[in-house]
């Protein structure tokens, strides 16, 4: 009986552990070893990595791509930039999965792109399902696609794993864990006076505190004074150098600051601006373990936290701790002197000069509401004052526009930009709000609010604001057939732009599929051979449309 009764436990907990793996996560590259070579929030040009990076090993357009859980196509998306070609997944307890850089779909997807480009017209397609449409079941282990480098230039997998594809969580320690055999190393510390009052070693500028075989110095510290590490992980002797998942700094044996790369969302892409500080001399970044803002930042444990005016004037023993998402850490120890300062407490805000303050949530008017600035939600890491003068015209502006000069501190999130237009204006719908820089004007919004008669748009940056008529249509140039037997031009508007998706190319009653990029104005479209004749439309963003009329030759 009690062997009886054992065989039965033993398939019971075999049945479990194989229903238990029967839901847990697949790893989405097939047929070859799991190699990181990327992970969450390393520097990428502008913007903190969202994900883990998987090498291909140099293959392209043979490595299957799984996916990782049964669920349905959310997205769907290929372009010759950013994350190229890629698939989104919706899963069980609203997580989505992120597939880029793909080479090419699987079939039944291929058809799906090959469907919309048909309905649309357009060669760079982004699709979303919609809530009314009928899901398209994806298998857990279902060959979604085939692993490349679309947007990019070394062949590998760029992955992502999403909560309600709004925030990123780090895939390694939320279903993917990978072999790691390598504690991470700390090479260095910086000293970071923040504010114009505070010194290292009564300096005031950085210093950097290197770990070697040597015992390291004390340092004396005044001030906002900030930590920042020169630390990297290996998951393997040979592998390519990471970030560690985890710093930690600990101060006379209890926690004083830490910093973990866990979860941020993929539209807060400017917090790479506030997560390195930059070595004076060598120009190489150090990962912060301070938060010098009023703010909340993700990977933070606590606003204005972390500098060493927190802690009472005298000698401390201090600890840095690096860890990986494996769970193997290093440490090294330090001490430092704090001197009194005069006024402690006292912080820089609101940073800038000028006499209108602005933060998150905060609106600024000035010419009796004619402008304003609008502040988001999370548009600011810290209060800002600014100076707004009246600025010169540019062409086409309608009334005066406005510079805002720099408050020297990093914009988070796009805050708003509002002009007010006058009751007898004669075509409000052709007014757009444009920022006057260097490379010219930049189209910033043309959305209308006919009940407040304003005009709004939104900025990453400051600089020179104008409210803008245009009633020009877009026009075409430099036609020509090309040795494929597409056809080329370019599409030019002098001031609000046009969309990547407001180029049509028809042939008779048939729509053609255009690639068109705004930023350069190219355009290609696939013609049928000889004869008739094609018309391009453009409209640019103030709703103005321009036809142009071309003879279709044979190559």
């Amino acid at each position: 009986m009690q062997a009886a009764f054992g065989a039965v436990l033993a398939l019971l907990l075999a049945a479990a552990a194989y229903a238990a793996d029967a839901t847990a996560y697949l790893w989405p590259v097939h047929g070859v070893p799991p190699k990181i070579t990327g992970v969450m929030c390393e520097k990428r040009e502008d913007h903190p990595h969202a994900g883990v990076d998987i090498s291909l090993f140099g293959r392209v357009g043979v490595v299957p791509i799984v996916s990782v859980a049964d669920g349905a196509l959310l997205r769907l998306r290929t372009s010759h930039v950013g994350y190229g070609n890629a698939l989104y997944v919706r899963m069980a307890g609203g997580k989505v999965a992120v597939y880029a850089h793909l080479d090419h779909f699987s079939p039944r997807f291929e058809k799906l792109a090959a469907e919309i480009r048909a309905r649309t017209g357009l060669q760079r397609i982004d699709y979303y399902a919609e809530d009314w449409e009928e899901p398209i079941p994806i298998r857990r282990g279902e060959t979604i696609a085939f692993g490349g480098r679309s947007g990019t230039t070394t062949p590998h997998l760029h992955f992502e794993l999403r909560q309600d594809d709004k925030v990123n969580l780090n895939p390694l320690t939320n279903g993917f864990p990978v072999k790691d055999t390598v504690a991470p190393t700390i090479a260095a510390v910086l000293f970071v006076p923040i504010d114009p009052d505070a010194t290292v070693d009564g300096r005031a500028a950085a210093k950097t505190l290197r770990f070697g075989r040597s015992a390291a110095a004390t340092v004396r510290v005044k001030g906002r004074v900030g930590l920042a590490v020169d630390a990297s992980d290996k998951h393997a002797p040979a592998g390519p150098v990471l970030t560690p998942y985890r710093l930690e700094a600990i101060v006379d044996g209890r926690p004083f600051f830490a910093t973990t790369y866990e979860r941020f969302s993929w539209t807060d892409k400017r917090l790479s601006l506030v997560q390195f500080d930059l070595e004076p001399r060598t120009r190489r970044r150090f990962l912060r373990l301070y938060n010098p803002y009023p703010v909340e930042i993700p990977f933070f444990s606590g606003a204005d936290a972390g500098t060493f005016d927190r802690l009472a004037p005298g000698l401390h023993k201090v600890e840095v701790v690096a860890a990986d998402a494996a769970g193997l850490s290093r440490r090294v120890a330090f001490t430092i002197v704090v001197d009194k300062t005069a006024a402690p407490e006292k912080r820089p805000w609101p940073r800038g000069a000028g006499d209108a303050a602005l933060f998150n949530s905060q609106t600024v008017e000035i010419a009796q509401g004619r402008f304003a600035l609008e502040g988001g939600e999370n548009s600011f890491f810290e209060p800002l004052r600014l100076s707004i003068r009246p600025a010169e015209p540019i062409a086409g502006a309608v009334g005066e526009c406005y510079a805002v000069a720099d408050p020297g501190s990093p914009v988070r999130q796009p805050f708003g930009v509002r002009f007010r237009y006058a009751a007898d204006e004669p075509a409000p719908g052709k007014l757009a709000v444009m920022r006057v820089g260097p490379s010219g004007a930049q189209f910033l919004g043309a959305a209308i609010d006919g009940a407040s008669r304003s005009v709004r748009g939104e900025s990453l940056e400051f600089g020179v604001f104008c409210l803008v008529r245009d009633e020009q249509p877009p026009t075409v140039e430099n036609w020509r057939r090309l040795p494929d037997g597409r056809v080329s031009f370019t599409v030019a508007d002098d001031l609000t732009g046009v969309d990547a998706d407001a180029v049509q190319v028809w042939q008779g009653d048939e729509r053609r599929v255009v690639d068109f990029e705004p930023h350069t104005g190219q355009a290609t479209a696939v013609l049928d051979r000889g004869g008739g004749e094609a018309v391009v439309v453009a409209r640019d963003r103030a709703g103005n449309v321009g036809r142009w009329r071309a003879p279709v030759e044979a190559p």
